[in-house]
């Protein structure tokens, strides 16, 4: 698909996107055409892009942060989604049985959010690189309760998810690795 070409030949998206640079005014020559500031063509080009982007600027600087239940739902969902990966979790006789990433992640989301000390789960990461020869390897991010203690919390997630993925799924879990992204607040 050939390019939009102003009036002057030069290219359109060119001439826009050199008025984009964080430098107001250093890139007004056009690329490979040889001509700049004194064309009408890309000057006015140039002021209706400019135009343009600082209206979305200044929407942008006056936007409320979202609150934070919908940021940490965000970044749960983000966590939580798998790559659709999944794990031959036992083989016999009369058929065997696939466990897929986001049910690991479910049962591990599960276990951690039922420990003392966690205000929520954000998401949890499930890598089966070595799953045969270490187990399933999780990431959980969660947010700790006020005042708890990190590292018993950390202990007791790392406790209630082996046990629970373990017991549910069948499967050895190798790590466990615990991240704290927020605080709940405080009382």
């Amino acid at each position: 698909m050939a390019p939009d070409l102003l009036p002057c030949g030069a290219v359109a998206r060119d001439v826009a996107e050199g008025a984009l640079t964080p430098e107001d005014g250093a890139n007004d020559e056009v690329p490979n055409r040889g001509h700049g500031p004194s064309c009408p063509h890309c000057t006015r080009l140039r002021r209706q892009e400019r135009a343009r982007w600082s209206a979305v600027a200044a929407d942008l600087a006056h936007r409320e942060p979202p609150p934070a239940r919908l940021r940490r739902a965000v970044l749960r969902r983000l966590l939580t989604s798998g790559r659709g990966g999944s794990i031959e979790a036992s083989a016999g006789a009369r058929g065997r049985t696939t466990v897929a990433e986001g049910v690991l992640a479910d049962l591990a989301a599960r276990a951690a959010a039922g420990t003392g000390g966690v205000d929520d789960v954000l998401g949890v990461e499930v890598d089966l690189t070595d799953a045969d020869a270490i187990g399933v390897a999780l990431e959980v991010t969660v947010a700790l309760d006020w005042a708890r203690p990190l590292p018993q919390v950390a202990a007791a997630i790392r406790h209630a998810v082996r046990v629970h993925v373990g017991a549910i799924a069948e499967l050895g879990v190798g790590r466990i690795a615990v991240t704290f992204t927020d605080v709940g607040s405080a009382p």
